[in-house]
């Protein structure tokens, strides 16, 4: 059988590969967030929504995770405390440092897989849900 880890890590998988799927939309005049049910139900929304619903997904099944905005990279990006291989990115420091695995949802990539044209640490800005 596979432990935990190896279970926690397998879901998050299935979760973002059906989610990179979705129908990518942009509205760059109004807001282009769509609501987390329609994003769902209807297999579409930008990367904001994608992270969240993503991000939201695990949570409801005790796996740690967030999300990551970037205003210089107009981007946004799922992240989960998971094992296994992956770019990593850091919150916090000393006793409340945490390393999550980023998740790409707008393109199919493998979980913990990151562009180089997006990859800078410091044009990032973690939420965390807690």
């Amino acid at each position: 059988g596979k432990t935990k880890s190896q279970r926690d890590r397998g879901f998050a998988e299935q979760v973002l590969a059906w989610i990179q799927q979705f129908t990518y939309e942009r509205d760059l005049v109004g807001s282009d967030f769509v609501d987390l049910l329609s994003a769902a139900t209807e297999g579409r929304g930008d990367c904001d929504s994608r992270a969240m619903l993503w991000a939201i997904i695990l949570r409801h099944n005790n796996i740690p995770s967030a999300i990551m905005v970037s205003r210089d990279y107009s981007h946004a990006m799922g992240l989960a405390q998971l094992e296994g291989p992956g770019a990593r990115f850091s919150t916090g420091s000393g006793d409340s440092a945490l390393t999550w695995i980023v998740a790409e949802t707008t393109a199919q990539v493998p979980l913990g897989l990151i562009g180089k044209s997006v990859a800078d640490p410091a044009k990032w800005i973690p939420i965390l849900f807690e």
